[in-house]
């Protein structure tokens, strides 16, 4: 089933372009959600925490990139619609490189292509259902706001902790202490991705929470906790 243009979420990748306005002029005036990216380490965040529909790449920009992220933006294109982009100035318009030659245009490629396209998120690691009791605070006193819940599943870059308090918001910074590990020093993280109850059928409510700063010991306990 066709996505609503407003459902859909795509990747600008055009940080060394003279050109980012007018690409991102395009998709305000589109009504589609999108996402400059200014770096690699950026990029693979992104792609870690939110489903994608597609991505647009400046041409200029993938000519300059490094050889890391050329190799991404090869991975990139087996998994997504990838169109490559060109701002002419002499027309005023935004030139386009796509595999199909039926896609003449970036409109065509944003309402052909990418709301036909199931979104997906890019896993860098692997997740395994792990139930840990954990404890969750605004503040690394755990005086503030604190919850007691477990989570779904965890990896090596964080966990998903089941909860629908309203309190919790993408982009905050958190502090984690789980029970099964011995060290009780709070894991610094940050919420990458909030999942409301309600908002998507058979999905546990939660947030997904990535590890910013963890001690050694604690990143080893729970390695040996986790399913093998």
């Amino acid at each position: 089933m066709s996505l609503k243009i407003d459902e859909l979420n795509i990747i600008l990748l055009a940080k060394d372009s003279a050109a980012q306005k007018q690409y991102k002029e395009f998709f305000i005036h589109e009504g589609v959600r999108f996402f400059s990216i200014a770096s690699e380490s950026q990029l693979e965040n992104v792609l870690e925490i939110i489903p994608i529909n597609g991505i647009v790449a400046d041409i200029r920009t993938t000519l300059r990139a490094t050889g890391t992220e050329k190799m991404l933006y090869s991975k990139l294109e087996d998994i997504y619609p990838f169109i490559r982009v060109r701002w002419d100035e002499e027309k005023q318009n935004i030139n386009t490189i796509f595999p199909d030659d039926h896609i003449k245009n970036l409109t065509q490629f944003i309402n052909e292509v990418c709301v036909n396209f199931d979104p997906r998120v890019l896993r860098t690691s692997t997740r395994t259902t792990l139930s840990l009791n954990v404890i969750i605070s605004e503040n690394d006193q755990f005086s503030g706001y604190t919850e007691k819940t477990c989570t779904l599943n965890m990896s090596e870059s964080g966990i998903f902790a089941i909860t629908s308090s309203p309190f919790w918001k993408e982009g905050q910074r958190i502090f984690v202490v789980i029970n099964e590990i011995s060290s009780r020093t709070p894991i610094v993280c940050t919420v990458v991705r909030k999942i409301f109850w309600g908002e998507e059928s058979l999905c546990t409510p939660g947030i997904s929470i990535r590890f910013d700063s963890i001690l050694d010991k604690q990143q080893d306990e729970l390695f040996k906790l986790s399913p093998r």
